[in-house]
């Protein structure tokens, strides 16, 4: 089973006017359909043959959009590369999409940090304190300082949560395209 990334976008309900007009161009912006979608070819390269998953959750006053990324691994060589295509892709839909207030990214666990959250309001820098990856928009980014920048887009990586960076094993398996066993052979080598 992979492991997902999950990329979620915040929407505020009080700036959306028609709720089924704004989820059909998110949905057509970032060409998903809700529930499981197959690995292929897409125009974003961050989710080109993956298995991706859409879902749409609604609290009181918001909306979190979440797009779940299989098998999405960062590594020390294409760090800088899979946060680009990120980043691309929140610019593209912030940029298109004027509800959205922030997006945050993390391996499996939005759920848990934002159970608790009933309201858009109750975002703070302490919730925000528990993903590694955060997007804003310029001039919204609750004093902390971006690390990458597309067009209006911040993206602030969050040291102290949970460390987003691959085990040696994966890593191999990553850069080199190895199976498991292949990248295990190769690690147990380098420690002889």
């Amino acid at each position: 089973m992979p492991e997902y990334f999950e990329l979620s976008f915040f929407l505020d309900k009080s700036k959306i006017e028609n709720q089924q007009q704004e989820k059909a161009n998110f949905i057509s912006l970032i060409d998903l359909k809700e529930g499981k979608n197959s690995p292929k070819e897409h125009k974003c390269k961050i989710i080109t043959n993956r298995e991706v998953l859409f879902d749409i959750y609604e609290k009181p006053d918001y909306y979190m959009y979440q797009i779940s990324l299989s098998d999405l691994i960062f590594t020390e060589r294409n760090i800088n590369s899979k946060m680009t295509q990120l980043i691309k892709f929140v610019d593209m839909a912030f940029s298109n999409v004027g509800s959205i207030l922030f997006s945050t990214g993390i391996y499996e666990l939005t759920y848990d940090y934002t159970i608790c959250v009933k309201r858009i309001t109750d975002f703070n820098k302490f919730v925000f304190s528990n993903f590694p990856i955060l997007f804003f928009r310029q001039g919204c980014e609750y004093g902390y300082q971006p690390k990458y920048t597309c067009g209006n887009t911040l993206c602030i990586i969050n040291i102290g949560a949970q460390d987003i960076m691959a085990d040696p094993i994966q890593e191999l398996m990553e850069d080199y395209s190895l199976t498991f066993d292949e990248a295990n052979k190769m690690y147990e080598s380098t420690k002889k």
